[in-house]
């Protein structure tokens, strides 16, 4: 409905200063009509009535006007002075701390998603004369003109800049359809909006900044074959061998595991709480539907499972989570990248985050001619666009792609001398 509405006054099937007029005229009958007094017209021709004043001995005073329209002005004017209405805050700040709080408690979002809003509105919003402005008076032009001004003013990505217009997006949508105002549509208004590529921060970082290399895996795993002490080392291998992500890999539950498949059902996810401590806590959904769909484990990912499985049993862990000390309880991502780190500083191997890995293992596949739609199914991504575009990446070492290239050169090296 509130669409249908939009698009009414988008193109000019509803006016806006017409439905104004008519709130206007809606207010002042309302106040007329609680006017306690009847009004006459005296014989000198003016319009008179009564109107209440603490100072009179009756409480009441006289007033008289030379027509009923101005004598009803004045009754209006008079109402209002003695009822003073505390004008609503509906600057764009304060829809979004609203909106934020409206969402968090209906669990349209989590409580780090709310966070990240929360710093792109400090970043981008906060301070600026567009978020002291009434919601119901900012234009399209508005939004594009600040929109225009951000990208002038600050370095960033597309993504930062596709997260702003979601907070965008957000405020202006929960004020339609939430609070009932008359804003435009954020939707409708950067629906037609382009922006040149040329204008968002390119952020150039090498194929071997993005995975470990073919030989570099080799020798992780080996020294986590030879030399773990705990299932945080076998963590780190399991991920390197499914492309889990860190937060679904410290969720792991024993239940889990079927046979050769292997379930995502949930994921780690952390926030800030009132006081500013970082809460790590477990969302019992994965991060995408597609997950529920599950992963094939190869021979050696069941081998690692069942290692974890029979150190837990060995160290007397009886909890559901697969990753579990009594010391800390469910261990939280953060142990792993810690334990990532130490092993690379070990072997001497550069180290790459958590998600590294996750990469390296669609890199891995991809490399080797597993088709497309299995390399997708495994890292669960709606489409094969996404595990080409941002987890492709060159795994290859230097000996083999110069052997690789120097069998198909062009020119043989004979006939260059």
């Amino acid at each position: 409905m509130l669409d249908t509405l939009q698009f009414m006054i988008d193109n000019s099937m509803i006016n806006l200063d017409d439905v104004r007029m008519s709130m206007e005229k809606s207010k002042r009958n309302a106040i007329l009509k609680k006017h306690p007094y009847d009004i006459w017209v005296a014989s000198d021709g003016r319009s008179k009535t009564y109107i209440e004043d603490e100072t009179k001995v009756k409480k009441r005073r006289l007033v008289a006007k030379s027509s009923r329209e101005k004598l009803e002005d004045y009754i209006v004017k008079e109402y209002i002075k003695s009822h003073p209405i505390h004008k609503v805050d509906h600057s764009v700040e304060a829809i979004f701390k609203e909106w934020i709080e409206y969402a968090l408690k209906e669990k349209d979002i989590e409580k780090n998603t709310g966070d990240r809003y929360q710093n792109d509105f400090d970043r981008f919003i906060k301070g600026k004369e567009f978020a002291r402005t009434d919601i119901e008076n900012v234009s399209n032009n508005d939004v594009i003109r600040f929109l225009k001004d951000t990208l002038n003013e600050n370095s960033i990505t597309r993504k930062t800049f596709s997260n702003l217009k979601t907070v965008l997006n957000g405020i202006f949508s929960y004020a339609m359809s939430e609070k009932n105002l008359n804003c435009i549509s954020m939707s409708y208004t950067l629906k037609d909006y382009k922006v040149p590529d040329k204008k968002f921060k390119k952020n150039i970082v090498r194929d071997e900044e993005q995975v470990y290399g073919e030989k570099e895996i080799l020798i992780i795993a080996d020294y986590i074959i030879k030399n773990y002490q705990s299932t945080r080392e076998l963590g780190i291998l399991l991920a390197l061998l499914t492309g889990l992500r860190a937060g679904e890999l410290c969720s792991l539950k024993t239940s889990d595991q079927e046979k050769e498949m292997l379930y995502i059902q949930r994921t780690e996810i952390k926030y800030k709480n009132e006081d500013g401590k970082t809460i790590y806590s477990v969302r019992e959904f994965p991060k995408s539907e597609c997950s529920m769909n599950g992963i094939e484990l190869s021979n050696s990912a069941m081998n690692v499972l069942s290692l974890i499985r029979k150190l837990n049993l060995k160290n007397g862990i009886g909890s559901e989570f697969l990753f579990y000390e009594p010391e800390y309880g469910r261990l939280k991502s953060y142990f792993f990248s810690k334990s990532l780190r130490k092993i690379c500083q070990e072997t001497g191997v550069k180290y790459r985050s958590m998600h590294k890995l996750r990469k390296t293992y669609a890199s891995y596949l991809l490399a080797n001619g597993v088709e497309e739609k299995i390399a997708q199914a495994q890292l669960r991504h709606k489409d094969s666009a996404t595990t080409h575009k941002y987890y492709e990446f060159s795994i290859r070492n230097k000996e083999y792609k110069r052997d690789v290239l120097n069998k198909n050169d062009i020119l043989r090296e004979s006939q260059i001398k």
